[in-house]
């Protein structure tokens, strides 16, 4: 390997002249501009300096893989540097993950994914005629992406209650009466803890009224308490406590309640 006459500690306090994905926990050379024409690669192994000194028609020296600073090698740099983060986060993430990008993807609300930098979430909106993807982290951002990993796990290693997680949020996409519909009450969530129902509740009724319930896991749950009737005794009036901690309060009625608050369907009695 040839050395240059150049220093790599200097060069480094310079702009990247690409911008691969980046992430903490993960390690994709870099590229750096030591002069108008030429630029290197460092922090290369064995088998990425091969690639890259044919993929550049680069040099390989022993800072690091050299070559001509033109858009076209930057172009062919970045999408090769953004290759190495995704075949690195694939080997992270293990098995059951699966790269999906394009159209027809089959990614459905409810499906957890991962961003090549890390970011996991859960989706909220997808369809068959865009390859882009909503989803929600478990902070509570709301993000779009058009590549990513879906937990996609054989029939043989899904456990039993991934099936069930994933089941409960498609289950909470789908059904009304969830906190799409809802609205925004200034309750805390110590607030929620401490609802009572204020009204007589007819004995046929005490399955369901003045009952809580809970569905999910981390920050992705729902609480719910069943307050009191809501006009006739056929409604109720109900309070959600979400993952996030915030409450807000719904109307439905009775027979959706019982059809929907159920074991089968992910929800737990609490009280």
């Amino acid at each position: 390997m040839k050395t240059l006459e150049i220093n790599i500690d200097e060069i480094k306090r310079f702009p990247t002249v690409t911008n691969p994905i980046k992430a903490d926990d993960l390690h994709t050379p870099q590229a750096y501009a030591y002069s108008l024409r030429r630029a290197i690669v460092t922090d290369c192994n064995d088998r990425q300096r091969a690639e890259l000194v044919e993929l550049l028609e680069g040099k390989d020296t022993a800072e690091g893989v050299t070559f001509n600073n033109t858009k076209l090698n930057r172009d062919r740099l970045h999408i090769w540097q953004n290759s190495e983060s995704r075949k690195e986060r694939a080997a992270i993430l293990g098995e059951g993950w699966q790269w999906i990008e394009g159209l027809n993807h089959g990614t459905q609300p409810g499906d957890v994914i991962t961003c090549t930098d890390g970011t996991r979430g859960r989706v909220t909106k997808a369809s068959g005629e865009s390859c882009v993807i909503e989803f929600e982290t478990e902070n509570g951002q709301r993000l779009s992406v058009a590549g990513y990993f879906r937990y996609t796990p054989s029939e043989q290693s899904e456990t039993a209650d991934e099936r069930k997680a994933a089941d409960i949020a498609r289950e909470r996409q789908e059904k009304p009466g969830t906190v799409n519909t809802s609205w925004a009450t200034d309750f805390t969530p110590d607030d929620f803890q401490k609802l009572k129902s204020r009204y007589e509740i007819a004995d046929e009724d005490r399955d369901i009224m003045g009952r809580r319930f809970h569905t999910g896991e981390g920050l992705w749950t729902v609480d719910v308490f069943v307050s009191d009737y809501a006009g006739n005794e056929a409604h109720a009036l109900i309070y959600l406590l979400t993952g996030e901690g915030e409450v807000r309060a719904n109307v439905l009625s009775l027979d959706h309640l019982r059809q929907t608050l159920t074991e089968a369907k992910g929800w737990t009695r609490t009280a």
